[in-house]
C-alpha cells in the first residue's frame, strides 16, 4: 500500500470552493475594480454564502492578498517563487545565454497572469491604506527574486563581466516588470511571442557579452512565430554548448573536404608560385601521368614505338 495519504471528500469539496471564490473574486476585479466589489457579489458569482467567505478568508483585503499570491505562483500550493521548478531549472543552466532564455520564458508566465491584477492591486492600495500593510514596504519581494538571479548570472560563462549584480538586479527588475508588459501586450497588443522574444534579445544585449549572441539568438528564434504551443513544448531546443559544439564539429568537416577537394590542389601555394613565376598551368600528378613519365623515360611510349621499327624487321631487313 502506498504512503500517501490521499485527501478526503471533504478536504477535495473544500478546495474547490476556496478554488471557485478566487476565481470569482479575479473575475470581478479585474472587471469592476477592488472598491466597487464587495463580498456579496463575489459570493453570487461563486455560488456560495457569502459566511463561507468570511470563513475561509476572513476578510475582504485577506481574500485580494490570497488572489495575489496564488495568482503569482499559478497554484494554491505553498511553495515560494525562488522554490518553483521553473525557477530553480533557469538559475541551474550551464551559460548566461541559457539561463536568460530560461528565465524570460517563466517570468513571462508569471507575468500574463499577474498583470491584470497589478492594477487591481494599485487600485486598492491608493483607495483603502490598510491593504498597502499587508505587505513590507522595507523589502520589495520582486526585487529579492530578481537579485538572487542576478547573482546566479553573473557567475556563468558568457556573462559581461563589467555589469555589477546590482545593475543586472535593476535591469531584470525593469524589464520584466508587470507595467511594462501591461503597456506593450495590452495597451500596444503585442502578442506573447512577440514581448517574450523582445525581453530576450533586450536582457541578452545588456547582460551577455557579444561572442556567440548572435548565433544562438538565431537558433533560439528560428520557427518560433510559426510553432504551435504543443509542438513548440514537445521540441526539446539545444543548450548553447551543444549548438557550440557541433557548429564547431561542422567547420572542422567543412575545412577537411575544401582541403582535399580538386579546387584545393590546383590552388595550393606550390601551384601558385608555378603559375606567378612561369607563367604555365602545373601539371597535376595522376597515376596515369606517373606511367606515361616513366613509360618516356625508358624509351617505350606510345609515340616511340609508333615510329621505331621493331628488332625483329630490322634483323630480317
Amino acid at each position: 500500500m502506498s504512503g500517501v495519504k490521499r485527501p478526503g471528500k471533504r478536504a477535495q469539496k473544500a478546495h474547490e470552493t476556496r478554488r471557485r471564490i478566487l476565481s470569482a473574486a479575479l473575475e470581478l476585479f479585474v472587471r469592476d475594480g477592488y472598491g466597487a466589489t464587495n463580498l456579496q457579489d463575489v459570493a453570487g458569482k461563486a455560488g456560495v454564502a457569502v459566511q463561507t467567505i468570511y470563513f475561509v478568508f476572513g476578510s475582504k483585503r485577506a481574500l485580494l492578498k490570497e488572489l495575489l499570491d496564488v495568482t503569482i505562483a499559478g497554484d494554491d500550493e505553498p511553495v515560494a517563487t525562488m522554490d518553483r521548478p521553473w525557477y530553480v531549472d533557469a538559475l541551474a543552466a550551464c551559460t548566461a545565454q541559457d539561463m536568460l532564455r530560461a528565465y524570460v520564458a517563466g517570468a513571462t508566465s508569471v507575468l500574463e497572469r499577474v498583470a491584470p491584477i497589478g492594477r487591481v492591486l494599485e487600485g486598492a492600495c491608493a483607495s483603502d491604506p490598510e491593504v498597502a500593510a499587508l505587505w513590507p514596504h522595507d523589502v520589495d519581494p520582486r526585487y529579492v527574486v530578481q537579485e538572487r538571479a542576478a547573482k546566479a548570472l553573473a557567475g556563468k560563462p558568457g556573462a559581461r563581466v563589467e555589469v555589477s549584480v546590482p545593475e543586472a538586479a535593476d535591469l531584470l527588475y525593469g524589464l520584466l516588470s508587470p507595467e511594462l508588459y501591461l503597456l506593450f501586450v495590452h495597451a500596444r497588443r503585442w502578442p506573447r511571442e512577440r514581448w517574450e522574444r523582445w525581453a530576450r534579445r533586450t536582457l541578452r544585449a545588456q547582460l551577455c557579452s557579444d561572442e556567440d549572441s548572435g548565433a544562438l539568438e538565431a537558433v533560439y528564434d528560428a520557427g518560433e512565430p510559426g510553432r504551435s504551443a504543443s509542438r513548440a513544448s514537445s521540441v526539446r531546443t539545444p543548450c548553447s554548448c551543444e549548438i557550440l559544439r557541433n557548429s564547431s564539429r561542422a567547420s572542422s568537416q567543412t575545412a577537411e573536404a575544401a582541403r582535399w577537394s580538386p579546387a584545393a590542389r590546383c590552388t595550393s601555394p606550390s601551384a601558385s608560385s608555378v603559375r606567378a613565376r612561369y607563367g604555365i598551368e602545373p601539371r597535376v600528378r595522376h597515376a596515369r601521368t606517373e606511367r606515361s613519365r616513366v613509360a618516356t623515360a625508358a624509351g617505350r611510349s606510345p609515340s616511340a614505338r609508333s615510329s621505331r621499327p621493331s628488332t625483329l624487321s630490322e634483323s630480317a631487313r
